[in-house]
């Protein structure tokens, strides 16, 4: 298992996380469990040191322990008490017989209060002791005359054996430390299952990818109605890139075939006229012809894929828009001035309508000189001939629009839906005269998407045919 999986990361996390939360529990618990112990032990060290101190008193002058006659008489106290009494100046009054010759610590607090400690009684066992400093009650002889006499303070020092109560202190410990190790590995064992099945959608998810064929008809990755509502989300995205590949693919597999196409023609037209020229002794104007004409059919081809390598970069989205401020009805002049000869030819007319109030846009100045330079080609070779063009501009809501029309013959709606079809010529033979091989259009379409703009075609039933444009 490494340490970059998930599984893992969860697994020590939590684990971590519920050994410290028991471990932690278990001491708190502990401490508290000696605390109440010791506070109840000390309680009961307390009223025995209150009521030893009681049985000291100070007769005719002479110090009695009621209390060390007690003990040296019962037979289970002279075994059994750890006492010791001292002056304050630190001398010794009397101790309990089980004592011998083993002294208890010296200490006290303030007066009549009692302090305690941790100590090691006479066999090497652990006690608890508690010292208390007090005056021992006194009675005055009646020989004393009613003088004033200072008596001294007296320090006790009373200890427990408390090896028993430590020793199942210590049992208590070790089960608490055993027990959060059994619960641990218990919560492991459950968590690494827990873990195992909410993971197993991603291995599944994992399967599936890895099964996924390399082809333009990838299937979809499946949701199941169990799915984790946390990867449905990577899971439409992933169904989205597949598909988004997928059409890439197809456009690649058709922009190939139908590239290929359209360049076989020009190349055979170039192979054809070359051969004629080279098939038998020709004289000079008609080998001029003939070069002149491979000439004509190169820079078609040139223009062919200039426009191929456009259509390409735009439908790969590696094209970056530079917007800037362009000077819209002065373009639409200058670019209809590179059709003007060729619509002279034609006999065909502009009819120019230019209301629209705004005289920049904000755009992409290069692939705008792109778009209505090849709505004006298109315009000007598929137009009705000696009819007229007419070139439209006016505002609606906030936007301008700009609207290409001109009369045509031969087409219907139908036609129209095929218009932004890469590749799509209604009549090749025409076309192929024209220098036209079904990429322009295409391109104005691909155009108008990476400007996130709209663009519009409508036949009327007077076979005026119109392409709209909507600008910001």
């Amino acid at each position: 298992m490494k340490k970059s999986s998930i599984k893992y990361q969860l697994l020590i996390s939590i684990g971590l996380l519920i050994i410290t939360i028991l471990g932690v529990g278990s001491e708190l618990l502990y401490i508290k469990v000696k605390k109440s112990f010791y506070e109840q032990i000390d309680a009961s060290l307390e009223r025995s040191a209150a009521m030893l101190s009681q049985e000291v008193e100070i007769n005719d002058g002479e110090l009695e322990n009621e209390w060390l006659e007690d003990a040296q008489n019962h037979p289970q106290r002279k075994h059994k008490d750890y006492i010791q009494t001292w002056s304050d100046a630190g001398e010794e009054a009397v101790r309990s017989p089980d004592l011998g010759s083993y002294d208890l610590p010296f200490f006290h607090g303030e007066f009549n209060k009692c302090i305690y400690r941790d100590i090691l009684l006479p066999q090497g066992q652990r006690g608890r002791a508690v010292g208390l400093l007090f005056e021992p009650p006194h009675e005055h002889s009646a020989n004393m005359g009613g003088e004033s006499n200072v008596y001294p303070q007296h320090v006790i020092v009373l200890a427990i054996d408390v090896e028993h109560n430590e020793n199942r202190l210590v049992r208590l410990r070790w089960t608490s430390v055993f027990t959060v190790l059994g619960l641990t590995a218990a919560a492991f064992i459950i968590i690494s299952l827990v873990i195992k099945r909410s993971l197993a959608p991603i291995e599944e998810l994992t399967q599936q990818v890895s099964n996924a064929q390399p082809n333009d008809q990838a299937e979809a990755f499946q949701i199941t109605p169990n799915f984790p509502i946390e990867l449905k989300g990577l899971v439409v995205q992933y169904n989205t890139l597949l598909e988004r590949i997928g059409r890439v693919r197809r456009r690649e597999r058709d922009f190939s075939a139908n590239a290929a196409h359209e360049l076989r023609t020009p190349l055979a037209g170039i192979s054809t006229t070359l051969e004629l020229a080279l098939s038998k002794q020709r004289d000079t104007a008609y080998y001029e012809n003939s070069i002149s004409s491979a000439m004509e059919i190169s820079r078609s081809m040139h223009q062919l894929l200039e426009r191929l390598m456009s259509f390409s970069r735009l439908q790969n989205e590696s094209y970056q828009v530079v917007t800037e401020s362009v000077q819209f009805q002065e373009t639409l002049t200058n670019l209809w001035g590179e059709q003007d000869e060729k619509a002279k030819k034609r006999e065909l007319t502009p009819q120019w309508d230019l209301k629209s109030t705004k005289d920049t846009i904000e755009t992409d100045k290069l692939l705008l000189e792109v778009l209505i330079r090849n709505i004006f080609d298109n315009a000007t070779s598929y137009a009705k001939q000696a009819s007229s063009i007419g070139i439209e501009t006016y505002d609606e809501d906030g936007r301008v629009h700009l609207r290409i029309f001109n009369e045509t013959e031969g087409l219907k709606k139908s036609d129209t839906k095929k218009f932004f079809d890469p590749f799509y010529r209604q009549d090749d033979a025409r076309v192929m005269n024209l220098n036209h091989y079904g990429i322009g259009l295409s391109l104005c379409w691909e155009i108008a998407r990476v400007l996130d703009r709209e663009i519009l075609v409508h036949l009327d039933e007077d076979e005026v045919i119109t392409f709209e444009f909507i600008f910001s």
